[in-house]
């Protein structure tokens, strides 16, 4: 898209001319010239809010970028009638979904690679045990990216339903993302639901699922139910899943959480742990390749390699989705393997699948606390950062525009 111009009678700078003839000052004035400075002038009729429609929707479109959130578009909607009416043609049509486009795509892009060049840096856990240490906390992971790394419990401590003192912390959360680790439980996964709804808009959300107790290795349905709600907030999130359970071993509910990704709503990454059945997860993967929205990253481990087959199949669903034009999707497989130096020696494939699969996105690497300068998580990186935008897709519960 391509912004036009427009003649809008705001301040100009008044250049200084020769009183003669009117062109521009030499540019090797006399010794002793008088003195010029240059002067605003204003036109003495405000045409601001003359601006045609079309060119107040470019103004909106360039401020959605700048800003990267629509807030300061819909103030300038606010100071006016005339403003109000173009800021609906605005979000009604290609210039809105276009900037959003490109505005969720850095985020999210941006948001993942922190969380990979963080894994190597992740030193804490904040378990506040009151309102006081809660807020304490927000404030703190709040003030500073260096933080991306650790993650606030929400299980071990705050065991009731959240109050609105308590939500209050997370509506005045200031920072880009936040990192909560939750349990396999009711209680935890209705905090995470209303925690999601209580951050504002723009902060990306990943919650890290762990069983405390051996019965909740067994509560495959909550984690999927909390992922499904979650969702429905159109919020940019994350779920880890790798000290929790292995939906593998329930493929229904595998194919329920999957289908997630493929609809409005904003999952990112999804982190699946050891997998028992990692051809489970390869087939439901190339299955859903060409339908998932804003998903940029999926990690999980397997002991042992899965079928080769399922693995080229992956690659080929990868491919397709790019020449579709459709975003990036890079899948990470830790196992040993497969993460040899020498990929002819697997035995699984030749050094050129080997490289092509790694073009698609399907790269062999473990990434478990290594630091950001490490191959494995440049390579990962750089696969990330790869291919074109997705078109933006509106949240659960959005309005027809």
């Amino acid at each position: 898209m391509q912004a036009q111009s427009a003649v809008t009678g705001l301040p100009v700078i008044a250049v200084a001319r020769d009183a003669v003839t009117g062109e521009p000052a030499p540019a090797n004035p006399p010794a002793n010239p008088p003195a010029v400075t240059p002067t605003l002038s204003q036109h003495a009729s405000d045409r601001w809010g003359d601006l045609p429609v079309d060119v107040v929707v470019q103004v909106m479109y360039w401020t959605l970028l700048g800003s990267g959130s629509s807030r300061w578009a819909a103030s300038l909607a606010l100071t006016s009638k005339h403003f109000a009416l173009a800021g609906q043609d605005f979000r009604a049509g290609a210039w809105y979904r276009d900037a959003q486009s490109v505005v969720m795509h850095g985020r999210t892009v941006s948001w993942v690679a922190q969380y990979l060049n963080g894994t190597g840096n992740q030193t804490s856990v904040r378990s506040p045990k009151d309102i006081n240490e809660l807020n304490i906390a927000l404030a703190d992971l709040g003030s500073t990216s260096a933080h991306a790394g650790q993650l606030l419990d929400i299980e071990s401590k705050l065991k009731a339903a959240l109050n609105d003192t308590q939500l209050e912390g997370f509506r005045r959360y200031r920072g880009a993302s936040l990192s909560l680790l939750a349990g396999a439980s009711e209680v935890s996964g209705d905090h995470v639901v209303e925690i999601a709804r209580a951050l504002p808009a723009e902060v990306c959300l990943r919650v890290e699922f762990i069983a405390r107790t051996f019965l909740q290795f067994t509560r495959e349905d909550i984690v999927a139910g909390v992922i499904r709600r979650v969702a429905l907030t159109g919020r940019a999130t994350a779920f880890d899943l790798k000290w929790a359970l292995d939906l593998t071993a329930a493929p229904d509910l595998l194919s329920s959480v999957l289908d997630i990704a493929c609809g409005p709503g904003r999952i990112v990454f999804f982190g699946f742990g050891n997998l028992e059945n990692p051809n489970v997860m390869l087939k439901s993967l190339g299955d859903r390749c060409d339908r998932f929205s804003h998903l940029k990253l999926v990690m999980f481990g397997c002991a042992e390699p899965p079928a080769r087959e399922l693995l080229a199949s992956l690659a080929d669903a990868l491919e397709r989705r790019q020449q579709a034009g459709r975003s990036r999707v890079t899948v990470v497989i830790s196992c040993d393997e497969l993460r040899s130096q020498n990929p002819p020696a697997t035995g699984l494939f030749s050094a050129d699948e080997y490289a092509r699969f790694e073009a698609a996105g399907l790269v062999f690497a473990m990434l478990d606390n290594e630091p950001a300068t490490h191959p494995s998580v440049r390579k990962v990186l750089r696969s990330l950062e790869g291919g074109t935008i997705d078109a933006w897709v509106a949240p659960p519960g959005a309005k027809a525009e």
